[in-house]
């Protein structure tokens, strides 16, 4: 993430779409929970994989943090990491 030249990564960020969440995701959180503690932002993510994908079995699931990845593997998710 640090020191990635930016050419580089505006090439990446053209296939990133932003997921805007037509409901509350509180019953995501609460599953997160259950499964351990994350920051926020890292909750954020996890809640809104789990919104696109409840079951976690057919979404994989990028982390560079350990914790999210522990968490998500927990959930269910294929890590990619």
């Amino acid at each position: 993430r640090e020191q990635v030249p930016w050419q580089f990564a505006s090439e990446i960020l053209e296939f990133v779409h932003p997921i805007i969440p037509e409901r509350s995701l509180v019953p995501e959180y609460q599953k997160i929970f259950s499964h351990g503690y994350c920051r926020g932002a890292d909750a954020f993510h996890l809640a809104t994989a789990l919104y696109l994908e409840p079951e976690a079995k057919n979404l994989v699931f990028l982390t560079a943090d350990k914790t999210q990845g522990k968490i998500a593997a927990s959930l269910g998710f294929r890590l990619l990491s």
